[in-house]
């Protein structure tokens, strides 16, 4: 069926002409308005597959999308009062409208006296937004390159044992195995890599959502996968990269842990590797 009640709303569940399926909240507990809104779905998936037609979106309809789906995260609060801002100047727009130019003068009328950090924290979600529109729900055929203020580089200093305990308690489960891992062998962001099968643009909108602490690069069209000859999966049509760790130096891999389990152990197990297996003098 292609409607179904959860509770008390209706959720669609599509299948476009290309072959991908669409399965999500129609937010309502009618179900005209859910069947309504099935058939916008299904004629907009249409026209894109057929026609090469694209919607033109609203920066309502990104601002809204992008709230919902940050439900949930430590920084909901900071994203609402963040896109709050930017919607008393975007309202009604479309998302093809806004430009890296508008968004500069936008901020320094608005807000003359902040810090250029301040000012980046709110390019920083404009740009998250913008980015997950074109790479990820694309809406548009490219997300404007927006600008971010120079900061002052501020003095790096270590962090104590207890301050280093309350950032591994507040970070996600993933998040916080990587950086156990980093304060334990003191690698920096350019040592440690991590490899997805998703787009660079929805990488890129990931890191800096969630402060990303290394660099994710993009196998999308899986070159590097499939010359590795890596494990895969596939999940509602997407193929995906089991997940894995391997040991690089000299551009020889010296080791492969996998299957990884359980995940919550996987960096201590690779630090004791490295500690039996330290780097020649």
């Amino acid at each position: 069926m292609s409607l179904r009640k959860r509770g008390n709303t209706w959720w669609i569940d599509i299948t476009t002409p290309s072959g991908q399926r669409i399965r999500e909240s129609a937010e309502t507990p009618s179900r005209k308005a859910a069947q309504e809104y099935h058939d916008r779905v299904k004629a907009e998936a249409w026209r894109r597959f057929k026609l090469g037609d694209r919607p033109r979106r609203t920066w309502d309809e990104a601002a809204l999308r992008f709230l919902k789906e940050s439900e949930g995260k430590a920084s909901l609060k900071e994203y609402e009062r963040q896109v709050a801002f930017w919607t008393g100047h975007f309202q009604g727009q479309p998302l093809d409208a806004i430009t890296r130019n508008g968004t500069a003068d936008l901020l320094e009328k608005s807000k003359p006296k902040a810090k250029p950090a301040t000012r980046n924290r709110y390019i920083a979600c404009l740009r998250a937004i913008l980015i997950k529109a074109a790479g990820v729900w694309e809406w548009l055929d490219h997300a404007p390159k927006l600008k971010m203020y120079p900061e002052p580089k501020l003095r790096i200093r270590w962090i104590a044992r207890e301050e280093a305990e309350t950032l591994l308690s507040n970070l996600p489960e993933w998040l916080a195995a990587m950086a156990r891992f980093s304060l334990a062998t003191g690698l920096r962001q350019a040592n440690v890599y991590g490899l997805s099968t998703q787009t660079t643009e929805y990488q890129r909108e990931m890191i800096e959502r969630l402060h990303g602490p290394f660099e994710i690069p993009s196998d999308s069209d899986f070159r590097l996968c499939d010359a590795l000859r890596l494990p895969t999966f596939e999940v509602d049509g997407m193929r995906l990269v089991k997940r894995l760790t391997m040991i690089v130096r000299g551009g020889r891999i010296e080791h492969v842990f996998y299957p990884v389990f359980p995940p919550n152990e996987s960096a201590d197990q690779v630090l004791r590797w490295l500690r039996d297996n330290p780097i020649p003098a």
